[in-house]
């Protein structure tokens, strides 16, 4: 298998999916039509001739450049901040214990 995703059988190159590149796969021909299989995520997916033409002019993926700054987090909502404030963790960040709850806390009857 190429880097690109194809696999040559009998001079003519199919395209694989995504996922399998410099691997080693085992192909199927199925005997009435003569398709080219192959398994892809438990399934087994028949295999297109690579259209060379389509290829040249398909708009290529854009590279990840880290130029673009990551995106911000996102404000924590209502439910985030009630959350931690009642289910607090009961270690600290060292895996120490931390201190018992205070006496005045408000228990649930």
């Amino acid at each position: 298998m190429s880097k690109d995703n194809i696999v040559q059988v009998d001079g003519l190159g199919y395209e694989m999916p995504r996922g399998h590149a410099e691997e080693r796969v085992l192909l199927r021909r199925r005997l009435l039509d003569g398709a080219i299989c192959a398994m892809h995520d438990g399934r087994l997916v028949e295999l297109r001739v690579v259209d060379t033409a389509a290829n040249a002019r398909a708009p290529r993926a854009r590279t990840a450049s880290g130029d673009e700054p990551p995106l911000p987090m996102p404000r924590k909502s209502a439910a985030d901040l009630a959350f931690e404030r009642d289910f607090r963790p009961v270690v600290d960040a060292h895996g120490g214990v931390l201190p018992s709850i205070p006496d005045d806390f408000p228990a649930d009857d």
